[in-house]
């Protein structure tokens, strides 16, 4: 679906270049090849990035043409994405925060440490670690949270 309202102008276009001015293969300078112009929405407004491409030009380097993009873009947003990491961040706080994690009992006593068969499961239903077998599979227990016996 194309997008219908105008993009908000950036209230800030901070200048990103690649820390390393040597290539990695050959030790050659990377030239500045182009100037991407990358918009993203953070929590401070509206940011477009001017990023500075760097590229080695020795035909003999194995590296040859290959993109080197400012390490501080990582920082601010993962690629292909219009909202920085702090959105992402604040949108999975807020999504997950009336999420409350179940309550799990831990195998505690003598059967747990040795790991006994008999040793209740860790995600036991009811929540407690003393319940026992059902006697039967139609008699309602919490016979699904002791592990099967093997051998």
């Amino acid at each position: 679906m194309p997008k219908t309202a105008r993009p908000s102008e950036p209230t800030r276009t901070p200048e990103l270049s690649p820390e390393r001015t040597a290539c990695a293969h050959g030790g050659a300078y990377l030239r500045a090849d182009r100037v991407n112009r990358r918009t993203l929405t953070t929590l401070d407004g509206v940011t477009r990035l001017n990023l500075t491409i760097r590229r080695c030009r020795h035909e003999s380097c194995a590296a040859v043409r290959r993109p080197y993009r400012p390490e501080a873009e990582g920082r601010l947003a993962l690629p292909h994405h219009e909202f920085g990491l702090d959105v992402i961040a604040l949108v999975g706080r807020l999504r997950y925060a009336n999420t409350a994690p179940s309550p799990r009992s831990a195998p505690t006593g003598s059967d747990a440490a040795t790991g006994s068969p008999n040793a209740p499961s860790p995600t036991c239903s009811t929540g407690t670690t003393s319940c026992s077998p059902s006697p039967s599979p139609t008699t309602p227990g919490c016979g699904p949270c002791w592990p099967t016996r093997r051998g």
